[in-house]
């Protein structure tokens, strides 16, 4: 951010006057920003800034670095990086891990969960199975008993029966 403090219409002029020129030479805009008493403050957003000149009524170019030298490179992972609470954030020990089939780990990853669901799979059927034996068992259990009530049942009105004619006969 450069803030001119100069005559307001001489900048605007000096700028439309210079305007293709720069553009030409650095390939970036300008945004005028806002105006307050009398200074303007220019806003730009690539590489290169305007320094004003006001003894030789020029614009020049000049880097943002200090003694116009490169700047040492940034770790601008964090920039671009997932939230913590994505699905799709990485800790750097699981970015920086370099082994042997770190690009295919996914693969495996994918086909270990795979084989967890086939084979839960195959447990829901082997439980279904069960249970459906389980009910035949206990369905089969449930008509001997009633049949064996039965039995009883008719066996006890047959004695029943018996008992009662052999008191009504009066042969012995």
């Amino acid at each position: 951010m450069i803030i001119w403090e100069d005559n307001q219409q001489f900048l605007q002029q000096t700028l439309l006057k210079n305007k293709l020129k720069i553009l030409k030479k650095c390939y970036l805009n300008y945004n005028l920003k806002s105006i307050l008493q009398g200074k303007v403050i220019i806003l730009l957003n690539v590489k290169y800034i305007f320094q004003y000149n006001k003894y030789k009524n020029k614009i020049d170019l000049g880097t943002y670095t200090r003694f116009s030298s490169t700047p040492a490179f940034k770790n601008t992972f964090q920039n671009f990086q997932a939230q913590q609470n994505s699905a799709m954030f990485q800790t750097s020990i699981d970015r920086f891990n370099f082994r042997d089939n770190h690009r295919i780990q996914f693969q495996i990853d994918e086909k270990n969960l795979k084989k967890q669901y086939q084979q839960g799979r195959i447990n829901r059927k082997c439980q279904n199975q069960t249970s459906i034996a389980n009910k035949v068992q206990k369905q089969i259990e449930i008509e001997d008993f009633k049949s064996e009530q039965k039995i009883k049942a008719k066996g006890l009105r047959q004695w029943t029966y018996e008992h009662r004619a052999h008191l009504q006969n009066n042969w012995n």
